[in-house]
């Protein structure tokens, strides 16, 4: 599946390189953290997950009020095998939930993507977020 496609410019995203190879460090995000950005909005950086946002994600996912639809086995299972998944789903489906970083500080605020669902047999794509809830009541799932 193309990603792209569902990217209106009225929505006021913008594609920054679709090339992995080509990709450039984007605004706001530290070159420590080894990834690049591809997509951006007026507030937010999207970029994969790596093993090296572990801290981050295991916050998020003890997080009672960001989990309360997740069933508890996934959530004790911490977040190693979370950020393991959306790698997988990277390398076979070209997309999963990615981190999203807030463009100006460089903090991830949660995660947002596109992810493989099997729905009666057939494998349909789910648009999914989790923003972790220091960053609530931002207007960011929105954007």
């Amino acid at each position: 599946m193309d990603v792209r496609r569902g990217i209106s410019r009225g929505a006021r995203s913008r594609l920054v390189d679709v090339e992995r190879d080509a990709l450039t460090e984007a605004p706001g995000v530290s070159q420590s953290m080894g990834q690049m950005a591809f997509l951006e909005t007026p507030r937010l950086v999207f970029r994969e997950m790596s093993l090296a946002d572990r801290e981050f994600v295991g916050s998020m996912l003890a997080d009672p009020g960001v989990m309360r639809f997740y069933p508890e086995e996934i959530i004790q299972a911490g977040p190693e095998p979370w950020i393991e998944r959306q790698l997988g789903r990277y390398r076979r489906d070209g997309h999963g939930l990615w981190l999203v970083l807030d463009k100006a500080s460089g903090e991830p605020v949660g995660q947002v993507g596109l992810s493989m669902q099997d729905v009666n047999g057939a494998r349909e794509p789910e648009v999914g977020y989790l923003i972790h809830s220091p960053f609530w009541r931002r207007g960011l799932a929105t954007e």
